[in-house]
């Protein structure tokens, strides 16, 4: 029975920080209202915000595998969750600035890239047979599941409130990471 409980906590545990992977997508339904809040740089960033997500996670690459191969999940989930949640708020505090969201978006990549590794590994290490399976599945629901809500979600915040709004949906990380932390 508490095995069944650890296991239940661990599976909340990943898929909640799963969502870190609609980070990728946190920038799409905001691009072309970056372009026109931005006239002097407002094109060069909405081709280059991705890209930077793009690049923090091929940077945080080989610290994530150093955390997975010491088997130090928690440690990567918190400091790649603290980072996301830290790149959304740059985002959202200085989307005035082409830097701003440039360093941003790269805080995000990174994030992106120490988690994603970190979840996968906790389920490898701690799910057996079919109760790996299904971790997996539920991972990858979570993962994919979020990025397609939060495409939605943005474009609603986007049109509703304003573009910058769209970043605060980033700190949708914290519960996993009070979750991991407190475990």
């Amino acid at each position: 029975m508490k095995a069944k409980k650890e296991q239940g906590r661990l599976m909340r545990i990943v898929m909640t920080v799963s969502l870190v992977q609609m980070g990728a997508a946190i920038y799409t339904p905001v691009l072309a209202a970056i372009a026109q809040s931005l006239a002097q740089n407002g094109n060069a960033l909405a081709q280059v915000l991705p890209a930077a997500a793009g690049i923090g996670v091929i940077l945080s690459g080989g610290a994530a595998e150093r955390f997975c191969q010491k088997g130090q999940y928690r440690a990567a989930i918190l400091s790649g969750g603290t980072l996301f949640a830290i790149g959304s708020l740059c985002s959202w505090q200085l989307f005035f600035s082409f830097y701003g969201l440039l360093a941003g978006a790269l805080l995000l990549g990174v994030g992106i890239g120490l988690v994603c590794p970190a979840a996968v590994g906790l389920i490898t290490a701690s799910f057996y047979g079919e109760e790996k399976q299904r971790a997996m599945g539920l991972q990858s629901v979570a993962a994919y599941g979020g990025a397609m809500f939060f495409l939605i979600i943005g474009g609603y915040l986007a049109t509703w409130f304003h573009w910058q709004v769209v970043f605060l949906t980033g700190l949708l990380i914290v519960p996993g990471l009070l979750l991991t932390w407190f475990t």
